[in-house]
């Protein structure tokens, strides 16, 4: 899949959501929405989701960054 053609992750835009583009539709109308992760479960579970994908991403990059011997 091209980079143009990945869903995104609405949190963090630079970091591709691994459930697709209807996932990632569906947590920008909650991002922009009323968002409380602390009443809504659904809303905690996208906070963690985002985050951990930043997480991976961030391990990726610093894997990748690390001189060959």
């Amino acid at each position: 899949m091209s980079e143009s053609n990945k869903a995104m992750c609405p949190l963090f835009p630079d970091t591709p959501c691994p459930q697709g583009h209807g996932s990632a539709d569906v947590c920008k109308v909650r991002m922009e929405g009323d968002l409380n992760p602390l009443e809504n479960f659904r809303d905690y579970l996208f906070i963690n989701c985002a985050l951990q994908r930043a997480k991976e991403n961030e391990q990726k990059n610093k894997i990748s960054s690390k001189p060959k011997d």
